[in-house]
């Protein structure tokens, strides 16, 4: 409890004791409406900090309240919850539209966060999967952050499950939910150094590589499928070592993947 009053203390004085205390009720409604009054007051420049005109100082401040509300509802298990957090987080990031100096503080608050909300992909509720999507492409959007900053945790296997009854690795879902964004982000900002802003190629593939040997099926497609947008994207000279161990039979499997994207297939995420 001590601890709670210690963390919430700042949110008291920038916020006022009412909003604060919302965000830590146990009532989920209390908690969805402080978010969204938030991201209100962000949208608005209503918040102390967030005004066009404020400082940097007060608008570090600010972000690194909000990064505080973010570690407790980005993990929030109500949907409703996590999908208003994902709004302040966007919310934040348009605040810093067009101010650099913004932009490198909502990176440092944000970035202790990224693991939390790559853990909501593949979320069992699609919803709370599709949040979690559209919250990384916000920020591989944002202009001093991009696609390297937003899926530094995506490089990572999934997080196992917690809680009873939960299985003893992550579930097929949380690979595939990764690898698609992956894809998707390679086919919207590149590979480095064609695209500054662009993922690093080799980790990437070692990634999709290591997911190729997993033993579901729907986890190796989505594999497939994202050395096929690397494939697009840098062509077969700079991928050809990371195949070099591929027995015939599998890399006939890549070999119709990267037919089938030379034809026009494309991506089939976003």
């Amino acid at each position: 409890a001590v601890a709670v009053a210690d963390e919430a203390a700042p949110l008291v004085a920038l916020f006022g004791e009412y909003l604060a205390c919302s965000l830590y009720s146990k009532t989920w409604s209390l908690r969805d409406s402080a978010l969204q009054r938030l991201a209100q007051g962000l949208r608005e420049g209503s918040l102390p900090g967030a005004g066009p005109r404020e400082p940097p100082p007060a608008f570090a401040h600010l972000a690194r309240a909000l990064a505080t509300v973010l570690k407790r509802t980005l993990a929030d298990r109500n949907v409703q919850v996590f999908s208003s957090a994902a709004g302040v987080l966007q919310a934040l990031c348009d605040a810093a539209s067009g101010h650099a100096s913004r932009q490198q503080e909502v990176k440092v608050a944000m970035e202790p966060l990224l693991p939390s909300l790559a853990d909501r992909l593949g979320d069992g509720n699609a919803r709370a999967d599709n949040t979690a999507r559209e919250a990384h492409h916000h920020l591989a959007r944002m202009p001093g952050a991009g696609a390297p900053f937003a899926a530094q945790c995506l490089f990572k296997p999934p997080s196992k499950r917690t809680g009873a009854g939960a299985a003893k690795t992550a579930p097929p879902r949380a690979y595939c939910a990764r690898l698609q964004l992956l894809e998707a982000l390679v086919a919207e900002a590149g590979i480095q150094p064609d695209e500054v802003s662009g993922l690093p190629l080799e980790l990437v593939m070692e990634l999709a590589m290591a997911c190729f040997a997993h033993r579901e099926a729907e986890v190796r497609e989505s594999s497939v499928r994202l050395v096929g947008a690397c494939f697009t994207r840098v062509g077969m000279r700079r991928i050809e070592r990371y195949l070099a161990n591929l027995r015939h039979s599998q890399r006939e499997v890549f070999d119709a993947e990267f037919e089938r994207v030379s034809l026009g297939g494309g991506s089939q995420s976003s």
